[in-house]
């Protein structure tokens, strides 16, 4: 525990984790069962996110008013998809979620991977409201227009909800996009390299 701070209780707080970590996802199970609040929030700030997707949706399905601000971010990057979220306390044992992709309806694990990347970093932005967001390689299985669109919505979402975001990315269209946006730092041998960053010569 840490006492003493203002910091500190910020930081032990676990209903509303100070920082929250998203790695690069590669897939979902196919099935997931209900998980309580406070599970979730320790697999949030330590990075366990491909396992909880569903529960995620569901939480903040329960939440008209953050569902509704987190369809409006997802449809800013996927507009055609629509996605829905189906669990009964009394009667379910798993969450189903599922996506609708012009007029055809799947199971969301049968998304496309940048499709769940987004879902997995806009849920946890809407759900938790992190001080710290700490991304590794966002774009990853995401078109580059997308990675652009996904790019200047984090730096929107990062304005008006007032925290920061720690990314670590190898694609040049997120470098391109957070040129003007962001500090970069190049990172070779696990050293910042201490010169002016030219994006040519960082990608080469």
């Amino acid at each position: 525990e840490i006492h003493g701070s203002v910091l500190g209780e910020q930081l032990r707080n676990m209903e509303n984790p100070f920082s929250v970590y998203v790695p690069g996802l590669a897939g979902i199970p196919g099935h997931e069962e209900f998980r309580s609040p406070g599970i979730l929030t320790r697999a949030a700030a330590r990075g366990d996110a491909n396992k909880f997707l569903r529960n995620i949706l569901y939480q903040l399905k329960k939440s008209p008013e953050k569902w509704s601000k987190f369809i409006l971010d997802f449809n800013a990057i996927f507009p055609k998809i629509k996605v829905n979220v189906a669990f009964e306390f009394d009667k379910d044992e798993t969450i189903e979620v599922s996506v609708k992709i012009d007029n055809k309806t799947f199971p969301v694990d049968a998304a496309g991977t940048g499709v769940l990347q987004t879902l997995q970093i806009l849920s946890y932005i809407n759900l938790y409201n992190p001080k710290i967001l700490i991304l590794d390689e966002p774009d990853s299985h995401l078109h580059p227009n997308n990675q652009r669109m996904l790019a200047e919505k984090l730096h929107e979402l990062a304005i008006d909800g007032d925290f920061q975001i720690i990314l670590s990315t190898h694609s040049r269209h997120l470098l391109y996009s957070f040129e003007d946006l962001a500090k970069i730092n190049w990172i070779s041998n696990g050293q910042i390299i201490e010169e002016d960053i030219n994006i040519i010569n960082v990608l080469i």
